[in-house]
């Protein structure tokens, strides 16, 4: 019920930001959300709740991350014509947390690493092949640009109409596209990795 709400509220703005490319762009639009809302649901389905949980904290990881990060160390703009706020700090700072909540997934989800934790995980050479070996770098990576990209389209469709905000439906964030925005790209993918991969 909540995806639903979520989506008629989503479906609202991102009517009003692709108005401009005519139905085609609107249909193009309410098609994107409505796969990005279905892979989170179809995720829930399969995997349970946890799946999508895990999900929603990477984002508000990534997310908060970059934010600290940029704010704290500033430096060039990542993309300033899209999202002047964004710097290449923080989105460095972002997939390094990334990096890190992935790594610490891997250490807790395996039993033989959680036995190796307490005899001698402090080698070097058994922490980089923790994070080489088994993709765990990639992962981060991989994910934390998804998660980039779904932030940057919704701003992009934001610039291209001239505003701040999807919408003004929570005061001093914007709308429900503003909140999940990098949630868009990353549940497809991760969906798609589930069922086809």
């Amino acid at each position: 019920a909540l995806l639903l709400v979520i989506y008629v509220q989503g479906a609202r703005e991102m009517l009003a930001l692709t108005r401009r490319w005519g139905p085609l762009g609107s249909a193009l639009g309410l098609i994107g959300l409505a796969l990005s809302l279905g892979s989170l649901l179809a995720l829930r389905l399969e995997g349970g709740a946890l799946v999508v949980v895990k999900i929603l904290v990477s984002a508000f990881v990534f997310d908060t991350a970059s934010y600290v990060g940029g704010r704290t160390i500033g430096g060039p703009k990542l993309v300033p014509r899209l999202s002047p706020n964004k710097t290449v700090a923080g989105l460095v700072c972002g997939l390094f947390s990334l990096g890190v909540l992935a790594f610490l997934g891997h250490v807790f989800q395996q039993d033989q690493a959680l036995q190796s934790w307490g005899q001698g995980w402090h080698h070097g050479s058994q922490v980089a092949y923790a994070l080489l070996g088994h993709g765990v770098l990639v992962h981060g990576l991989l994910h934390g640009s998804f998660l980039l990209s779904g932030d940057l389209l919704i701003s992009a469709l934001k610039r291209a109409n001239g505003v701040k905000d999807a919408s003004n439906l929570i005061p001093g964030h914007g709308g429900i596209l503003d909140r999940i925005d990098s949630l868009l790209l990353i549940s497809v993918l991760i969906f798609i990795g589930q069922v086809h991969i």
